[in-house]
């Protein structure tokens, strides 16, 4: 709805801008038909701005893309447990370096594959079984959720067993989610013995493990 009104103001600018063009030729200064159009589209460009900021502050509406805002990071972050959430024993423990990342989704993307390669690198032909771990890539982002391809789902579904398909899902859920106003993943893959594909949230993993620092 917050997207849809927005369209319409700007549509409102556009025929303001095109009215006083209009008015100009036609009036050539004998009237103020021409400063009253401009004066609307300013009014409206501002009503703009302020609906964009308030929209976007509120969550309803999300950057497309990655977004690229995050503190230095040493070298090799990605493999580094402490820019993560993993497993220990029945904890699921917050590395405690993961605010460095958490406002860039590229390198949250990273921590999940463990490596800061393209995952298209990873892809195994479909005629063969995939001999890398799975790993993720991200096909859009949307009404406060992330929709996620998993690369070499094969491998999850059918060779990681139940405990390992759990842990990949949760641990990626729980990176992801670090991301501003991220409270969902949607999981692209297909379904196999250890794992369903489909909409994951933080909440779905709270079973078995004492979650540390959330």
């Amino acid at each position: 709805m917050a997207k849809l009104f927005i369209i319409a103001i700007l549509l409102l600018i556009f025929a303001s801008m095109g009215s006083a063009l209009v008015f100009m030729l036609r009036d050539k200064g004998r009237s103020r038909r021409t400063v009253k159009a401009l004066s609307w589209r300013i009014g409206l460009s501002v009503l703009a701005f302020l609906l964009l900021w308030i929209a976007y502050a509120a969550g309803w509406i999300q950057p497309h893309g990655i977004i690229s805002v995050s503190h230095d990071v040493e070298p090799g972050y990605y493999a580094n447990k402490e820019y993560s959430w993993y497993f220990n024993d029945d904890k699921f423990i917050r590395g405690n370096k993961i605010s460095r990342v958490k406002n860039d989704l590229n390198k949250l993307i990273n921590v999940v594959n463990r490596t800061d390669q393209d995952p298209e690198t990873f892809r195994t032909p479909e005629d063969k079984p995939p001999l890398d771990p799975p790993c993720i890539k991200l096909l859009k982002i949307a009404d406060n959720k992330l929709k996620i391809e998993v690369i070499n789902d094969d491998y999850l579904t059918q060779s990681m067993g139940t405990t390992g398909a759990y842990q990949f899902l949760a641990r990626a859920t729980y990176i992801l989610t670090e991301y501003k106003n991220i409270h969902s993943i949607d999981f692209v893959f297909i379904e196999g013995d250890h794992a369903r594909p489909g909409i994951y949230k933080r909440s779905d993993f709270l079973d078995g493990h004492q979650i540390i620092g959330d």
